[in-house]
């Protein structure tokens, strides 16, 4: 797991802002059922519909602030797994091109698959 230090270094910035960000969206859709069961006891029971309107709205802003949390999470993720997975590719390729004739003829197999995952 050694040779991994370097792409976590890298990388490493990019992946703990995607946590915090899956962290904060989490946090956004544990609020709902809490607010819904506040709209329930306190709007419904005392037939309060302006406080039904007003939790409905900040459901709704919550939800909302959720959705750009994943958005972003989205972004961050995919950027991150997509540099890392070329620069991961391009360094086996560039380890596979340095072997010798010999050690090659060994490893048939391995070239082949390198060679469809390339595409």
């Amino acid at each position: 797991m050694g040779y991994l230090k370097v792409y976590a270094h890298k990388y490493g910035i990019g992946f703990c802002i995607a946590v915090f960000f899956v962290i904060l969206e989490a946090f956004c859709d544990l609020m709902q059922p809490m607010i819904m069961s506040k709209i329930v006891d306190t709007g419904v029971a005392n037939k309060d519909l302006n406080y039904v309107i007003k939790m409905g709205v900040i459901m709704l802003i919550i939800a909302g602030v959720g959705a750009i949390f994943a958005s972003i999470r989205n972004v961050m993720a995919s950027n991150v797994s997509q540099k890392l997975g070329t620069e991961l590719r391009y360094d086996l390729f560039k380890k596979i091109q340095g072997l010798s004739f010999e050690t090659l003829i060994g490893l048939k197999g391995l070239l082949s698959l390198q060679g469809l995952q390339m595409m």
